[in-house]
């Protein structure tokens, strides 16, 4: 499968890829690959190839003479050489390029060197540091499509580091989501998209980022009340409490994503709805989409949607109930069963 680390800068997203690689020394903690416990080997004998974000290539070497260079370390046969090298050329569309320097490509073309000087070789598994961080976005979005259908065909366990979710959703089987040198989540895209464990997680993972209102929620009347805070109006938030709270007004944050609210002109009607007035503050286009701030009696909203609407313009809010998340004062994810 293809792993990718997902985290802002500084969160130990690097760190843990040369800890596998065995560029950094394991403080506690196994590293296994397959059946087999690697982290007391060094790194020539983990059998592991590595891609870092800065392409590395030897200025004075043609395509095709830095894509042999690890075959060549490894004293492989001049036939076997020859035929991975035809091979990888082929798989990366660089064949006409083979006898091209480095300062002669495109920033693609050296990513896709760098990419295959990696994948030449008959590695256990492949490490990649960003590997599309420095490319422009139209080049990012082709060439990640590229790696992934290339990385599907060899079959070989991949981590690929990231702080790019939409990198990481399009590229990786699973997403592993690192805060402060720890891991926060890990799952599917659609499980760390949909079933956040945090408020981190629910925040970092989509774009626009989810709203997050704080608050109290209590009990009254049968009726599940949620109040904003530094407001009055409460609203019926239609959940079972479960675990979800003691008998006292219990302080959460209430998330709901952007693409989720409705917005309409006239009156909206649903039974699932929270429906409440709201005045658009600003729009961002987003090309088909625009995002809007809208100003609401929970407070500032963010809502995205393809109708237009100027700025002043008075609107109903529809927020689905079903959609709603909670977290706890602990920042992590509340539901009615906990």
């Amino acid at each position: 499968e293809i792993v990718c680390l997902l985290g802002p800068s500084g969160c130990g997203k690097t760190t843990t890829l040369r800890m596998v690689a065995g560029l950094e020394p394991v403080s506690s903690g196994e590293i296994w690959l397959s059946d087999k416990r690697i982290d007391p080997l060094p790194p020539q004998k983990r059998n592991i190839a590595m891609a870092f974000q800065f392409y590395g290539l030897y200025p004075n070497l043609t395509v095709g003479e830095n894509l042999l260079s690890p075959l060549v370390a490894e004293k492989l046969s001049a036939s076997a050489q020859r035929e991975r090298l035809e091979t990888t050329l082929e798989r990366l569309g660089l064949t006409a390029l083979r006898d091209s320097y480095p300062a002669m490509l495109s920033e693609g073309d050296k990513q896709r060197t760098a990419v295959g000087r990696c994948i030449i070789r008959a590695a256990q598994a492949f490490l990649f540091d960003e590997p599309l961080s420095r490319l422009d976005a139209n080049i990012r979005v082709s060439l990640r499509s590229e790696i992934k259908s290339l990385l599907v065909s060899l079959k070989r366990p991949t981590v690929i580091v990231t702080h790019d979710q939409e990198e990481a959703v399009a590229m990786g089987d699973r997403i592993a989501v690192m805060q402060d040198g720890k891991l926060a989540q890990i799952g599917t895209p659609l499980e760390v998209f949909n079933a956040p464990k945090s408020r981190f997680v629910a925040e970092f993972i989509g774009t626009p980022s989810l709203n997050v209102v704080n608050g109290q929620i209590h009990n009254a009347h049968g009726a599940t009340l949620f109040t904003a805070q530094a407001q009055t109006q409460a609203f019926d938030i239609g959940v079972e409490l479960g675990g979800m709270m003691d008998d006292n007004a219990t302080t959460v944050g209430l998330g709901i994503r952007p693409r989720a609210i409705q917005l309409a002109q006239t009156t909206i009607s649903a039974s699932d709805l929270l429906v409440m007035p709201g005045k658009v503050q600003l729009s961002e286009p987003l090309g088909p989409e625009t995002l809007y701030h809208l100003d609401t009696p929970l407070g500032l909203l963010r809502a995205v949607s393809v109708k237009d609407y100027v700025d002043g313009t008075a609107l109903q809010v529809g927020l689905p109930r079903s959609q709603f998340m909670f977290f706890g004062a602990d920042g992590m994810a509340l539901s009615a069963e906990d």
